[in-house]
């Protein structure tokens, strides 16, 4: 299983690539390869809906060296018409299945808004919203000489500053072949990526896109090299419970650019994983961008991060968390166990904390 990075390219030039709806595999890249003229760099894929990718496949475009965006394409054109809370939902649910296939925070997901459609500036603003929540790095796909598209860009960016700093374009405007000079974008914003031909059948049943992005977009899903280890499961860590205070606590490390041991409160009401800014600079978190931790006390700005974790021997690289340097103490959430296919059981007699791959295996 490859875990990947989030990084922009250093070197000069363009990636050259192509975007699909059939499953990734060796024929699919010789064809696109003959269609591109050369190997491919970076593929498309859908992350939600029929033609959604996989762990797996993710793992196999990654061990082709191909970097991965990826698509969210589940919205209606009567949807997008919606408001500002319809589209933040949207994101949020954008957001879910792109964790879903482990993918780092910062992750490009593009939305899929087809030219004749209406959307709403409004929805727009809330999908962005909605996948910065999550941790993600949103980007939207369309053509820009298409009125309706164009103005719903525009209008989103000028009302709304989270979409104005960091919304990022993918431009169709289809040509005869990608060295002819990159199309225009919106007013105010040029496109990162540009699909510039579509439909070009590589067999019976299979159509691709042919795309090119600029080599320093943020958010493209890099292949990672260092050797990736599945932890063993089940796992139980003996934790310390206050029945009194329903708390229930226990050990494990958090490595950003440095080891940190420490016992963590397992929170049942918190889904991220949240660092005090007293334990991210003890672990090293780095900053990955700014997000708003709301709470029943109100809101506060924060940042998103990864880290290493280890539980009882066990490592797992890159795990998404918030860091709120207002915090009082660290918070252990519940995203761990739904981005891994995790079950748990927590055993205040035992003092125990077990952890078992649901998908694999009944609980022990």
């Amino acid at each position: 299983m490859s875990a990947g990075r989030v990084a922009p390219t250093a070197s000069d030039g363009n990636l050259v690539g192509f975007d699909c709806a059939a499953p990734l595999t060796k024929a699919v890249i010789d064809s696109a390869t003959v269609a591109l003229g050369r190997k491919p760099q970076v593929v498309g894929r859908y992350v939600d809906g029929p033609y959604a990718t996989t762990r797996e496949e993710i793992a196999f475009a990654h061990a082709q060296g191909l970097a991965v965006w990826l698509i969210s394409a589940t919205a209606t054109s009567t949807e997008v018409m919606g408001s500002l809370e319809d589209g933040e939902f949207a994101g949020i649910d954008a957001g879910h299945a792109t964790a879903a296939v482990l993918a780092p925070v910062g992750t490009l997901i593009a939305l899929d808004l087809e030219a004749g459609w209406s959307p709403s500036a409004d929805w727009v603003a809330g999908w962005v919203y909605g996948v910065l929540r999550t941790g993600y790095r949103p980007a939207v796909y369309g053509s820009p000489s298409d009125a309706g598209f164009a103005s719903a860009v525009v209008e989103a960016r000028e009302r709304y500053a989270a979409v104005a700093r960091r919304l990022i374009l993918w431009a169709a405007s289809w040509g005869d072949a990608a060295s002819g000079g990159w199309p225009r974008g919106v007013p105010g914003l040029p496109p990162s990526g540009w699909q510039y031909a579509g439909n070009r059948d590589i067999s019976r049943s299979i159509t691709i896109d042919l795309d090119v992005w600029r080599a320093d977009t943020p958010g493209l899903w890099m292949p990672d090299t260092r050797p990736v280890a599945t932890p063993a499961l089940p796992l139980t860590v003996h934790g310390f419970s206050l029945p009194t205070l329903y708390r229930f606590e226990f050990p494990l490390t958090l490595t950003g650019t440095k080891p940190y041991s420490l016992w963590i409160l397992h929170d049942t009401g918190a889904f991220e994983l949240l660092l005090d800014g007293e334990t991210a600079k003890a672990c090293g978190a780095p900053n990955l961008g700014a997000t708003e931790v709301a709470g029943v006390t109100g809101s506060s700005n924060a940042y998103w991060s990864e880290v290493d974790v280890t539980i009882a021997g066990r490592t797992w690289r890159r795990v998404p968390c918030v860091v709120d340097p207002g915090a009082t103490e660290p918070l252990w959430g519940y995203r761990f166990y739904q981005d891994h296919g995790y079950g748990l059981q927590i055993d205040p007699v035992r003092q125990t904390l077990t952890i078992w791959d649901a998908r694999t295996s009944a609980k022990p």
